[in-house]
Parts: C-alpha cells; structure tokens; sequence
C-alpha cells in the first residue's frame, strides 16, 4: 500500500523521463541516419547530397513516434495542465539528452579539436528538434489530454 502511494507520487516525473529519453532516442535515430541535419547555407538551405536520405519512410516514422509519443503520455498524465508543463520539461530535458550524446566524445576529450563537436552538437540539436518536431509534440500533448478527458 505504501509502495502504490509513492509510485503514485513518482508517476510524473517517469512520465517526464520516459517522454523526454523516447523524443532523444527518435531525434538521435533521425540524426544518425542523415535525416534531420542542419542544412547548407551555400546550397540554398538544403543539404549537400551525400548526406540527403532517398527514404522518407524513416522520417514518416519519426515524425509518427514523436507524435505517438507525446499522446501517449499525455493520455496517462490525463490532465491539461499536467500535460503542458510536463511536455516542456520532456522537450527541454530530450533537447539537453540529444545534446549530451553527441557532444559526450569532445566532452570527454576524445575528440581531437577541442569544442568542435560541442559547437556542432548545438547546432544539430537546435535543427533537428526545432520547430516541426516541438509543434507535433505539444500537438501530440493536447490530442492526448483531449483523448483522456473524452475516454475516461
């Protein structure tokens, strides 16, 4: 009984954890296979054609789990305030997971130019989550609040 009571207690914050560690693994997924890059700006904004994917499914997919996510969660939170302040802190602390692991070998001094990657990492972290991937989240969030309240 008293376990229930503190797993209740803890239930947002592992909502938070959990959305926040799922929108990292889809963004940092998308980012290694050449799909969410920051774009070129000699080239007219688009990318240089080495790294351009042929296959948008992947993306599709992306965009589909982040937003399946964010209801998902949502639908468990079951609360529109809840929901809104905890969509925040998951894309504020996916931003900062995204950030960490690509930056994680210059952070470490592996890298042999000091601060390169952690300047890339800004950028491609920046790019990749901002604001088609923000905007489908909070969509995703108020579907799922919605949803919750509609299906109790």
């Amino acid at each position: 009984m008293h376990s229930l009571r503190v797993l209740n207690k803890a239930k947002p914050g592992l909502i938070i954890l959990g959305w926040s560690a799922s929108m990292a693994a889809f963004t940092l997924g998308a980012i290694f296979q050449g799909l969410l890059l920051p774009k070129v700006p000699g080239s007219g904004g688009a990318l240089l054609t080495e790294v351009i994917n042929g296959n948008p499914l992947v993306l599709i997919a992306f965009y589909g789990g982040l937003l399946g996510t964010s209801v998902l969660a949502a639908v468990i939170i079951a609360e529109l305030g809840n929901t809104v302040l905890s969509f925040f802190a998951s894309y504020g602390l996916a931003s900062v997971l995204t950030y960490i692991v690509l930056a994680l070998p210059d952070i470490l001094g592996m890298f042999p130019i000091p601060g390169a990657l952690e300047e890339s990492a800004t950028i491609f972290t920046f790019s990749a989550l901002f604001p088609l991937p923000f905007l489908l989240g909070f969509a995703g969030a108020l579907i799922g609040s919605a949803l919750s309240e509609r299906f109790p």
